[in-house]
């Protein structure tokens, strides 16, 4: 089924609190941060970038977006859900030079906003909880694999659950769920290591930072 029509290479629609959505057209025609209604029948351009490559929504209703020219850059946009919008350009360029194409977008569960700029670095976060796999992708990524520990006790994993999947784990509802019914095996020689149970999360931003200011990953 076809719930809206008449888009220019839509690109990360995001479901907004209130079920209205959010998405980007990438065509150079029109470029743009859109709002659509919950059913889809009303829309409203937020913001003209120009040709926008990756969109995601942080928890105080912030847009990002993954913005490929005019220049390449990561933008962030507020938007009061009328007509004041405030779009500020973060960050141009990495270490190693400015933007090429910035594209997909995407939060972690540390907090971290990830950006990929293609070509250049890839920033991920999985809950990869066997040795093996970390070490297989280490062996494929070679010298430029950095493996971040997110810690945290299991205690405070099961308090920090929204959904209450830790709870239904030990209620038998969903197998092999990491740390409960299967294994999760920590990491023996990870390069960074934030103890989320803690420090803030703004602590933990600046651990991340300084250690790949100090590996040359930033500047």
């Amino acid at each position: 089924m076809i719930w809206v029509d008449d888009l220019a290479n839509p690109e990360g629609p995001v479901l907004l609190p209130d079920g209205s959505w959010a998405l980007v057209e990438m065509h150079p025609e029109r470029g743009w941060l859109l709002h659509l209604s919950a059913d889809g029948s009303e829309r409203q351009i937020i913001a003209k970038t120009g040709r926008p490559n990756g969109l995601c929504i942080d928890g105080d209703g912030t847009f990002w977006v993954a913005e490929s020219v005019n220049p390449p850059s990561l933008l962030k946009i507020k938007w009061d859900g009328a007509k004041q919008v405030d779009v500020e350009v973060v960050l141009t360029a990495d270490s190693d030079g400015p933007f090429l194409f910035p594209n997909d977008l995407a939060f972690g569960p540390d907090g971290l906003l990830y950006m990929t700029d293609s070509g250049v670095i890839a920033l991920t976060a999985f809950i990869s909880p066997y040795r093996a796999d970390r070490d297989e992708a280490r062996a494929i990524s070679g010298d430029s694999f950095i493996e971040i520990y997110a810690k945290c006790s299991l205690d405070e994993c099961e308090l920090r659950d929204p959904k209450g999947l830790y709870k239904k784990a030990r209620a038998g509802e969903i197998p092999e769920f990491t740390g409960i019914s299967a294994p999760y095996e920590e990491p023996e020689k990870a390069e960074i290591v934030i103890e989320t149970d803690k420090k803030s999360l703004d602590e933990c931003v600046i651990v991340i930072l300084d250690a790949l200011k100090e590996r040359g990953v930033i500047s």
